[in-house]
């Protein structure tokens, strides 16, 4: 698991790196505990992102900043992560008002290892993401082209992940970003 932060591009170095920090902070002050108000859907989601902030914060604790864009992109970015389709932590964190007006600095997810093993192996063209139908279900579903084979009728054959179309999109959005300097 890995921390993938987003940050704004008119930051310095060192300031990538500490509006990387307090977005730490926000994502444990965001997920230590459920309000009770919250309906049995969004409590599971709540835990299961829990339990993946903790397992990167115990085993892992490896952070990757990237270069975010600007705040419209930054907000755009947030507002794509902020659905139920998100099965991931992720925060976003805003620098105080009386030193950059509230402006958010930096967006933050954790992410397994499948998805930034993918977004690698999609960077340097080792795999593709092909639209497969999926008959059962009446849907489309992405799956990565390699390792699938052709089966006997030149039809490739789903022997990969599914990935759902957030974590496609969000791959894609990754793969847009190059690392902070």
């Amino acid at each position: 698991m890995r921390l993938y932060t987003f940050v704004n591009f008119y930051l310095s170095s060192i300031q990538q790196g500490i509006q990387s920090a307090h977005l730490v902070h926000e994502l444990f002050n965001k997920y230590r505990h459920i309000d009770p108000s919250d309906d049995i859907d969004s409590c599971y989601q709540t835990d299961l992102r829990k339990m993946q902030l903790r397992e990167w914060s115990e085993n892992h604790k490896t952070m990757i900043v990237l270069n975010g864009g600007i705040d419209e992109t930054l907000n755009e970015l947030y507002q794509f992560m902020n659905t139920d389709e998100n099965p991931f932590p992720f925060t976003c964190f805003h620098e105080d008002h009386q030193s950059l007006h509230g402006i958010m600095t930096c967006v933050g997810i954790v992410l397994p290892e499948y998805i930034y093993e993918t977004a690698e192996k999609i960077r340097s063209r080792e795999w593709i993401f092909v639209q497969l139908p999926d008959i059962k279900f009446g849907w489309s579903h992405v799956t990565r082209e390699s390792p699938a084979q052709p089966d006997g009728n030149g039809i490739i054959t789903n022997t990969g992940y599914v990935y759902t179309q957030f974590e496609v999109d969000l791959i894609n959005r990754m793969n847009q970003c190059s690392l902070a300097r």
